[in-house]
């Protein structure tokens, strides 16, 4: 509403946990999250989706398909 001079937090990530976010018409927006971290299960995957239709005040989880099997989401997931 004012071009972006104020903004509020809507997502706190984890620590090696990373968003891709998309905007969409009408106050839609989709946040994929994966996992940066180097030693463990879920490296490189998707571990996160979450979307709003009223611009960020409320959240959906969404389930996480199971895409990015050979964990590289870092280069290949866009959302």
């Amino acid at each position: 509403t004012n071009g972006g001079a104020d903004w509020n937090r809507v997502l706190t990530l984890d620590a090696n946990r990373v968003a891709r976010v998309a905007t969409g018409p009408g106050g839609s927006v989709a946040i994929g999250i994966y996992d940066s971290s180097s030693n463990n299960p879920t490296s490189g995957r998707l571990v996160g989706l979450q979307h709003s239709l009223d611009s960020g005040a409320t959240w959906v989880t969404l389930a996480v398909p199971d895409i990015n099997p050979g964990r590289q989401a870092s280069t290949d997931f866009a959302i």
